[in-house]
């Protein structure tokens, strides 16, 4: 028996697993892999149901988060040849250091999957270097590479999405304790076909083939915003902001149909460890580096000691609040976007571009009409605002409000995590509100919003509380869309 497709992660365990090769992964019109049963090969033996990590789930951990930290190479150049602050490249490089293994996710030759790899040297690490926005694919050959690397002894370090590191755990049930695993924090996995369409429409405006590709490039030697840099043969290199490019409306808004309801957030996730961008991180604070940061949650002993043994690297001990507080995507599950079918839709019959600006569109939208709606409510009498959140939309929510409120006063911004200021006005902690002389607060922070109401109802009651405020986000279908630094 196998998962349903609603529930199934595509990792092949279930492929890998069968005696008799009777289960074969098949593509689907967004080219996400399924398994499909031969029932001529078939013995109904039940192993793919036991291998599977949705039907016969892994034991959950009883104890997370041993310890978290803040960190980054030690060197600039090493950070900026990460996709954050280069922890996971760090722990890949001790692993290899130790003569061990790294299986980790690469690009195939034409770039138009993301698939894993095995490294046993520093330079063959080079191709796993970057984030690949796009479902990653475990062959059922993979499996066996992992268990004839486990049954020499030597260190074997796993990377992947949770799913993925679960799902890996699951095949193996804890048999080798050679085995370390470090899970990324995920927004959710895209489809490979808005990567093929990418690349193709690459190649055909600069009529070359794409050598190179960087979905987190860094220029100007930070880490904000990521760059989408792709070198062509000919020698011409893309360069545009990830959140401006087509490819990156569908990795908002599209993706496999088992992450609208995640099985292995947070608690329920089995890795070492847990990495990412620490994207709470501001200027000024201990451990901020231009170029970088990794937030790192050490959930096992193992990993510990491996924490330990980073060599070129600055750590610094971290508070659960500030590593988790604004990554929503640890413990939630993304929610269907409002714009799904259509890019599905237009997936399905390779059209792709256009697809940024047209959405992007219809976000300013929708969130110009909330704002509107507001002015509508409080009418035309001068106002003393505040905006929460400084995220993505904060300076089209700032535009927005300076339109709709020219005699209103925006007397703070208030977000939990940055400082300093925005627009000439500054950030201020969200407990300070209490303490100011403010008519109606705009949040437009997705991970925010269930504090700002708290701290609002508080203030003025549960019935008062809604003349103060105005969801300045998008519907809740659009919830994946992190905040994130301009």
């Amino acid at each position: 028996m196998l998962a349903e497709k609603s529930t199934c992660i595509g990792c092949s365990a279930c492929a890998a697993v069968c005696p008799t090769k009777a289960i074969d992964m098949q593509r689907d019109n967004s080219d996400f892999l399924y398994p499909a049963v031969m029932p001529e090969r078939c013995i109904s033996c039940g192993k793919c149901t036991r291998a599977c990590p949705i039907l016969t789930p892994a034991a959950v951990p009883s104890s997370h988060n041993l310890d978290i930290y803040s960190g980054h190479f030690s060197s600039a150049d090493k950070t900026l040849e990460s996709a954050s602050g280069g922890f996971v490249s760090a722990l890949s490089e001790s692993v290899i250091h130790s003569g061990g293994v790294v299986y980790g996710v690469c690009y195939n030759e034409d770039f138009s999957r993301a698939v894993y790899c095995r490294a046993d040297t520093l330079a063959s690490l080079e191709a796993m270097k970057g984030s690949k926005y796009i479902m990653s694919e475990i062959t059922p050959e993979i499996y066996g590479e992992l268990e004839n690397d486990l049954r020499t002894e030597k260190n074997v370090l796993f990377i992947g999405c949770p799913c993925e590191v679960y799902a890996v755990k699951n095949y193996f049930k804890e048999k080798y304790e050679n085995l370390l695993t470090c899970e990324l924090i995920c927004q959710g996995g895209t489809s490979p076909r808005a990567l093929r369409l990418f690349v193709r429409d690459l190649e055909e405006q600069y009529h070359s083939r794409v050598k190179n590709l960087n979905m987190r490039a860094k220029r100007d030697g930070s880490a904000v915003p990521a760059i989408m840099r792709a070198e062509m043969e000919s020698g011409d290199t893309f360069w545009e902001p990830l959140e401006t490019t087509d490819f990156d409306a569908v990795f908002r808004h599209v993706k496999r149909e088992c992450c609208y309801n995640c099985r292995f957030k947070m608690p329920h996730d089995v890795a070492d460890f847990t990495a990412g961008d620490h994207i709470g991180m501001s200027e000024g604070d201990q451990c901020f580096f231009k170029s970088g940061v990794s937030i790192i949650f050490v959930h096992t002993p193992k990993a510990e000691q491996w924490v330990q043994r980073l060599n070129h690297f600055v750590l610094d001990k971290e508070t659960f609040s500030r590593g988790a507080g604004i990554q929503t995507c640890l413990f939630h599950s993304i929610e269907k976007s409002l714009f799904y079918e259509k890019l599905v839709d237009d997936l399905h019959h390779d059209k792709l571009k256009g697809a940024a600006q047209e959405i992007q569109k219809m976000k300013c939208s929708i969130l110009s009409g909330t704002i509107k709606d507001a002015k509508e409510k409080l009418g035309n009498k001068p106002q003393k605002l505040l905006i929460w959140g400084v995220g993505k939309y904060f300076r089209i929510t700032w535009d927005t409000v300076k339109t709709y409120f020219p005699d209103s006063s925006v007397i703070g911004i208030v977000d939990k995590y940055k400082t300093g200021e925005r627009c000439g006005v500054p950030i201020i902690r969200p407990e300070a509100i209490s303490d100011l002389d403010f008519d109606h607060v705009f949040i437009n922070s997705v991970g925010a919003q269930k504090e700002a109401l708290d701290l609002l109802t508080a203030l003025f009651g549960k019935d008062n509380c809604k003349h103060y405020y105005t969801l300045v986000m998008l519907p809740s279908d659009l919830k994946h869309d992190i905040a994130e630094e301009e």
